[in-house]
């Protein structure tokens, strides 16, 4: 039930009236821009001009009354109006301000009548209120007047604020109420407009009309200009339409004769819902709720829309998209697949053909059991993909679809896949060294046939198990059982390329001295005569040395060298006259230091200037060498001595036989003492008036061996060394 309301207001408006020459204010007028004057600058001077004004409230929001102040300054004066309670003020003084003096107030009631008289004084100026700013202009020429105003106020007919509503305040969404603000009998133009929903400002909403399109309570603020009074409330309601209905959810796929099928929707706002299908033969639709049951003609293939509206109080919604529902006829049965019903194991993939369906879109194929393999095909052709280890029997059927419709699977085919001889040639090395051969052989299989291959053709006689390659390429061995399966291995066979074998060159050696024979060419090398590649060895006569090389493939080969054992040359001795050494040998001399050789000592002779340990080595035409033993010669130094030129004794080490060999310059006495390492002298000889070359041998054998000093004293001279007896 939607409501019509008409709201009012009734308010009590003042009225004050002139009983002379009078001026009604509106409100923010002022004097000066209105037509008519309150004073006449050009009336009589005198004590007292009589002035009337007339001012109307149309809105007193208590007890009915008004305030009215006049502020006589500086030839202005400002009306205001306020209320409840009214009374006029009077300044009286001077005009204009600069004249000075004082201001006087003269209070009036209601009814004109005087309060208090004058005698007040107040400073100037002074504003008792301020209540309206509606101003006038007094002019007097620069004289002095007294204002007398004569006011009564009357009370004037009751304004009546009424807010009406016109239509139902119940409206469904999207309609709108409009709402009109008055207050009789006075003209909306005196009034400014400000509309509320539910105690809220509507922005912009400002006329004295409003068209309300939400729920809540609505009311308008109203002023005249001087005070503002709410209009009475006016309550609207608004409800939504349905929306619109979203697509129906459900199959959209059957067979003919399916069962009952449910649908659903949704849609906001709705209370019940209107369900519909086209056409309609394709069935019958029940149901008000957002869930509808179609109950299908068994006869009927097509398509099938249905759509649905929401409805509520409002009426109904906009009815949502159709779902289309397509309705299959079921396809025939095919019949028994066709194509090959025995193969091999490892065959490739095998085709298989049914007739075609009449009303079949495609077709799904099925094998048994799923480790035969596997069946692919959406026409009325199948491809089987076969597992290459399985035998035995594997049954293939085949149904037809039509859209979601299928029918019965067909009869089985069935398929026997027979064994595959199961082949790997076996060989000792997959390559052979030249003039050699590797075996190949298979392992042996019953009531199975063989044939060998080279290079993809028969080997002659090769039907057995095993064959020799005598030949780089590829041999295949092809294998055939007693269901005529076959099957094949291949293996590549290299023939190998032997090392190259170097022993090295002819080497030669001398006697007793080791060397190194190094081979190259291979990876591994094995010497005659039990000799290790890169190992040094002592060789003990002249021969042929053999070196077999081997490569990484194992291949081999020989090669050679000659080694020639040089004998040593014999072996020096030196023989001492005095400082001069001589080799036995007269060619090949190296003469030696202390071990180290003595830069172009190579003659048969070498004189000795320094005392040490001397060797010779000879060395032949082969570059083999011989070394001497070590003889010890100790040379004195005769320095500042003008009578002795040398003194030497040798050999050093001796067995106990030796000389002392010196030159005596002049003729002296010599004097010559051995003594052992505790002091006892061993030995002792004297020489007279001695000059020249003197050779003296001695024989110290019966002498233990050890260290011996020798003392030899020449005139008033002594001279020691040290000899060593082995």
């Amino acid at each position: 039930m939607k409501n019509l309301i008409f709201s009012t207001l009734i308010i009590s408006l003042l009225t004050f009236k002139a009983y002379s020459q009078s001026y009604n204010f509106t409100n923010g007028q002022t004097i000066n821009t209105c037509s008519g004057t309150l004073y006449d600058p050009n009336g009589p001077s005198g004590p007292t001009t009589n002035q009337t004004v007339q001012w109307t409230e149309y809105f007193c929001t208590s007890t009915p009354g008004c305030n009215l102040q006049m502020k006589l300054n500086s030839g202005i004066a400002d009306a205001g109006c306020n209320g409840p309670n009214w009374s006029f003020n009077i300044y009286q003084g001077l005009f204009p301000s600069n004249y000075g003096g004082s201001y006087y107030i003269l209070n009036y009631d209601g009814n004109g009548g005087l309060i208090t008289g004058g005698g007040t004084v107040m400073p100037y100026p002074h504003v008792i209120t301020t209540s309206y700013n509606g101003c006038f202009t007094l002019k007097g020429g620069g004289s002095q007047y007294n204002l007398n105003i004569n006011l009564s106020c009357t009370k004037t007919p009751n304004a009546v604020l009424t807010l009406t509503a016109t239509g139902n305040t119940t409206i469904c969404s999207p309609d709108s109420v409009k709402l009109t603000a008055t207050a009789p009998p006075f003209s909306s133009s005196l009034f400014t407009f400000q509309w509320y929903k539910n105690g809220t400002l509507i922005s912009g909403a400002s006329g004295d009309i409003y068209y309300a399109k939400t729920s809540g309570v609505y009311k308008s603020l109203m002023n005249d200009g001087c005070s503002s009074v709410f209009t009475p409330t006016v309550t609207i309601t608004v409800n939504p339409s349905p929306g619109t209905a979203v697509i129906p959810a459900g199959t959209n796929s059957l067979c003919v004769n399916s069962v009952n099928s449910t649908f659903t929707t949704t849609s906001t706002n709705a209370t019940s819902y209107n369900w519909s299908i086209l056409p309609a033969n394709a069935g019958t639709i029940a149901g008000t709720t957002s869930t509808a049951v179609v109950d299908w003609n068994n006869t009927y293939t097509g398509a099938a829309s249905i759509t649905a509206n929401g409805i509520n109080a409002c009426g109904n919604g906009v009815v949502s998209n159709p779902l289309v529902v397509n309705i299959y006829q079921y396809p025939n049965n095919p019949i028994v697949p066709t194509g090959t019903i025995n193969l091999c194991q490892n065959i490739t993939n095998t085709n298989y053909t049914t007739s075609v369906v009449t009303n079949a879109t495609n077709y799904i194929w099925h094998i048994y059991p799923p480790t035969a393999g596997t069946i692919s095909g959406t026409t009325n052709t199948g491809t089987v993909t076969w597992n290459n280890n399985f035998t035995g029997n594997a049954y293939i059927k085949v149904k037809a679809v039509n859209g979601i419709c299928e029918s019965l699977y067909s009869d089985s085919l069935q398929v026997l896949i027979n064994p595959t001889p199961n082949v790997t040639i076996n060989a000792s090395n997959i390559g052979f060294c030249p003039n050699d051969s590797v075996k190949l052989f298979i392992n042996s299989l019953n009531n199975h046939t063989y044939q060998w291959q080279f290079n993809n053709n028969n080997i002659p006689n090769a039907t057995d198990t095993a064959v020799f390659a005598t030949q780089q390429g590829n041999y295949i061995v092809l294998v055939e059982n007693s269901f005529s399966c076959s099957t094949s291995d291949t293996i590549l066979i290299t023939e190998y390329s032997n090392p190259n074998a170097n022993a090295g060159s002819d080497v030669a050696v001398c006697e007793n001295n080791p060397v190194t024979l190094v081979a190259t060419g291979g990876n591994s090398y094995s010497w005659s005569n039990g000799i290790s590649q890169n190992t040094p060895f002592v060789p003990l006569n002249s021969g042929i040395y053999y070196v077999t090389v081997t490569n990484n493939n194992g291949c081999s080969a020989i090669d050679s060298l000659l080694l020639t054992l040089n004998s040593l040359p014999p072996v020096p001795t030196i023989s001492q006259n005095a400082l001069v050494l001589m080799s036995s040998s007269s060619t090949g001399n190296q003469w030696i230091l202390n071990g180290s050789d003595i830069i172009g000592a190579n003659s048969q002779f070498y004189t000795v200037t320094t005392s040490g340990f001397y060797q010779v080595e000879v060395t032949d035409i082969n570059g083999c060498s011989s070394i001497s033993n070590v003889i010890n010669m100790v040379v004195t130094s005769m320095n500042n001595n003008n009578f002795v030129s040398y003194l030497s004794i040798f050999p050093n080490p001796n067995n106990g036989v030796f000389s002392l060999e010196c030159f005596l310059k002049e003729m002296k006495n010599v004097s010559i003492e051995i003594v052992d390492n505790i002091g006892n002298v061993v030995y002792k000889s004297t020489e007279q008036n001695y000059s020249g070359k003197l050779n003296k041998s001695i024989d110290l054998k019966n002498q233990a061996k050890g260290i011996y000093l020798v003392n030899v004293k020449i005139g008033d001279k002594i001279f020691s060394e040290r000899i060593s007896i082995l």
